[in-house]
């Protein structure tokens, strides 16, 4: 049974990537998609290192979502042109 759970959360885990990154597909503001990239980056990585170190999987695609998505942002602004 445990088999199970784990596999649904893995698998639950890597649509809401999926799907988050195709949600991005038709936004045209660099700022957005850099932002957006950087939070589907940053959830796969939170439900890896939740997965591996046996933890809750959503509580850290979350969190690495909202990591993700502020180093997003942060490249963004900072690859930005300063004149």
């Amino acid at each position: 049974m445990t088999n199970t759970i784990t596999i649904l959360s893995r698998s639950l885990a890597m649509a809401v990537c999926v799907l988050s990154l195709s949600a991005c597909a038709g936004v045209d503001s660099r700022t957005a998609v850099d932002t957006a990239g950087g939070a589907v980056v940053g959830a796969g990585v939170g439900a890896l290192v939740s997965v591996t170190a046996a933890g809750c999987i959503p509580c850290g695609a979350a969190v690495g979502a909202v990591v993700g998505a502020g180093a997003g942002l942060a490249y963004d602004q900072a690859s930005k042109p300063r004149y």
